[in-house]
């Protein structure tokens, strides 16, 4: 008989949320983890409890000790993992589990090269997938012979987004470079740029458009594809509002050059810049791991936790997913941090385009509300009380 015990650890974001409500409905027991009391996931009724512990972002071995004690003393059978630095420090970690509880993640190799950026795109070039113009470096770029091909503003990549720093992980982030002196500055300040392989691109154009998808061996056995409407920051991040699409039969040719090179099992997210103006496209990343706008997909029929579940710990052969297609997500919270961000920027005078496209929200479709449920309100009052307290510190660009 199979467990059906499930911990997820650092369940503190909005994937987690989706993760612990699609499994819990299924029938199995989920555990949220949680460096503090309370977490947005943990809170949810689809939660059999929660397991604190260390923030594995500041001290890993204390988190695993803690995650290894949990393990055992609430008989877990997988350890489910929604968040970049919790799937590291389980690889990491992996041999202090026993055979007997699996790690929902693709393999070690093939998710080492996904998430080095500059591994990635030797990959892609490597089977056909076009990747921006532009080079890789480490240190001050300015001598490079390829920085005579490329204009600004440039776009500098870190080949991670989270590096070991003092015993622990550090975030990264991806820079808009407009001249040289500012080049030389995050050259020289900036860890990630100064110690770490990098890339350095042409800022291409054209909107993110993701391929949403689980693959077995390279294969792909379920896909779903979405469009954003609204991004937190306005001018490219997370999606606000978003919609289910027809994947573009382009990008998932891509996707699969990429599964298949990698052999990939398991759930990932891969990440392009496409131009509507020319139909061109550009990979920019992998996410193997669940991912923020993951709810329009359980939403539409297409429920990626259960269905990876399915194939990596029941051993289940995937059937098609009947996709509905007039569905729309909205992340409330970050969709008002959009509307501030942009009256911030553009003044009163952008108060009548802000209010078009608030009535728009619907335009239609189903809504879902990505944290707000009616069967499960209370996740999203702990949000909107985060939130709260964020704005009042004077901040908007929380996480997402």
């Amino acid at each position: 008989m199979i467990n059906r015990r499930v911990l997820l650890p650092n369940a503190v974001n909005r994937p987690a949320l989706t993760v612990i409500r699609s499994l819990g409905n299924k029938g199995c027991e989920v555990y949220a983890g949680s460096p503090g009391g309370n977490s947005i996931a943990g809170l949810s009724r689809f939660a059999a409890g929660t397991v604190k512990h260390p923030d594995p972002r500041h001290d890993p071995e204390a988190f695993m000790d803690a995650i290894v004690n949990a393990v055992a003393e609430r008989d877990i059978g997988a350890v489910v993992p929604a968040a970049d630095v919790v799937a590291n420090v389980l690889i990491e970690y992996e041999n202090r589990f026993g055979p007997e509880v699996k790690l929902l993640l693709p393999p070690r190799d093939a998710l080492a090269r996904a998430h080095d950026k500059v591994a990635l795109m030797r990959l892609a070039r490597q089977v056909g997938v076009p990747v921006p113009e532009g080079f890789e470096a480490e240190g001050n770029p300015l001598d490079h012979p390829g920085m005579a091909e490329l204009r600004y503003p440039l776009i500098l990549k870190p080949g991670l987004s989270r590096i070991k720093a003092g015993g622990g992980w550090r975030s990264t982030s991806v820079e808009i470079v407009v001249n040289e002196k500012r080049l030389r500055l995050l050259c020289e300040e900036r860890p990630e740029f100064s110690d770490h392989a990098y890339l350095v691109q042409r800022k291409v154009p054209g909107e993110g458009r993701g391929v949403f998808l689980v693959a077995r061996e390279g294969e792909l056995t379920a896909v779903f594809g979405h469009r954003r409407l609204r991004e937190k920051p306005p001018w490219g991040g997370v999606s606000t509002l978003c919609e289910t699409a027809s994947p573009d039969p382009q990008l998932v040719e891509h996707s699969t050059r990429l599964m298949k090179a990698l052999r990939w099992s398991g759930v990932a997210m891969v990440e392009f810049k496409y131009d509507p103006a020319t139909g061109e496209a550009w990979l920019m990343e992998i996410n193997g791991r669940f991912w923020g706008s993951m709810q329009l997909a359980v939403r539409s029929g297409v429920d990626f936790p259960w269905l990876v579940y399915q194939q990596e710990i029941l051993g289940r052969r995937l059937e098609p997913s009947s996709i509905q297609r007039d569905v729309r997500l909205w992340w409330i919270c970050g969709d008002v941090d959009h509307f501030l961000l942009r009256l911030a920027r553009g003044g009163l005078g952008e108060l009548p385009a802000m209010l078009g496209d608030l009535l728009r929200t619907r335009q239609g479709h189903i809504l879902d509300c990505d944290t707000l449920k009616a069967r499960d309100p209370v996740p999203f009052l702990y949000e909107f009380g985060q939130w709260m307290t964020q704005n009042l510190k004077g901040t908007f660009f929380g996480g997402g």
